[in-house]
């Protein structure tokens, strides 16, 4: 599954997180390993470096390359797979929290997916908890736990910034669906549906990105598109009403009047004084 980035951070916000170990790992092109389970005693964060792998957790499947972070928990059966023509290259780090936050917090048991996009800083980090841990001395476990949770804060960094690049760019295609299609009839929740989100949060995301709600927006679009008509042809109000969406011709023409401050008729019968 894909978490939330907002569920993710509240996760690592609310979990007593203590950090194990670092492994890092290499792996043949076409390389298959069949029922492997996860450390029966700690939860896994898998970093891609290099190449892709499929990973199947409980017959999730999960296609994996730089780019994304894998959550596993303790104990879960895994398939990996290495994709690809290249070497899969990767870092799990193991970590834990209380028992008695295992109920409250069930993500440390669960299995998804982060996506992050690429970040340097991130490989850094991950290189400097690496180097840390490999070596001896109480200043070491002390680097490698302050090393772990900025990690951890990168990580959620990442997402939450892959997290609004996505949404812009699902945004950016409603805009111009939109645009494209604001003469045919829908409503925003069908519309929502298309992107995968409830209207709630497709209106609160739009007006966010747009600086107007998505039914001011096509609302917008389909007076231009009538004033465009109303100036090159002679149809009736009702017909122009109809080719921009609005099948009451009486709503169409208070929305023109409340939008351009005069009716559709006499919107038309200006244009036509004035050519």
């Amino acid at each position: 599954m894909k978490i939330d980035v907002n569920q993710l951070c509240e996760y690592y916000t609310k979990a007593d997180i203590f950090f194990n170990d670092v492994v890092s790992m290499q792996i043949p092109s076409g390389s298959i390993a069949k029922n492997w389970k996860t450390s029966k005693k700690s939860g896994g964060l898998v970093i891609p470096l290099e190449g892709s792998a499929c990973y199947t957790c409980e017959e999730s499947a999960y296609n994996i390359c730089p780019g994304m972070v894998i959550h596993a928990g303790p104990d879960i059966l895994l398939d990996k797979e290495v994709t690809g023509s290249n070497k899969w290259h990767y870092a799990v780090i193991h970590y834990q929290i209380p028992e008695t936050q295992f109920d409250s917090l069930p993500y440390y048991n669960s299995h998804f997916h982060i996506p992050i996009g690429i970040n340097p800083k991130l490989t850094e980090i991950l290189g400097k908890l690496t180097d840390s841990y490999s070596s001896s001395g109480s200043m070491s476990v002390l680097r490698c736990r302050t090393l772990f949770h900025n990690l951890i804060e990168e990580i959620v960094l990442s997402a939450d910034r892959q997290s609004r690049k996505s949404s812009c760019a699902i945004m950016e295609n409603a805009a111009e669906y939109m645009k494209d299609n604001c003469s045919n009839r829908f409503s925003i929740d069908n519309l929502a549906g298309q992107f995968g989100m409830d209207g709630k949060r497709f209106s609160e995301q739009f007006q966010k990105y747009m600086g107007m709600t998505p039914v001011r927006y096509l609302t917008e679009l389909r007076i231009a598109r009538a004033k465009e008509l109303l100036t090159s042809c002679d149809c009736l109000i009702k017909q122009i009403a109809s080719c921009v969406g609005y099948e009451d011709p009486y709503y169409f023409s208070r929305i023109f009047k409340k939008l351009t401050g005069i009716s559709p008729s006499e919107y038309q019968a200006e244009k036509k004084i004035h050519h």
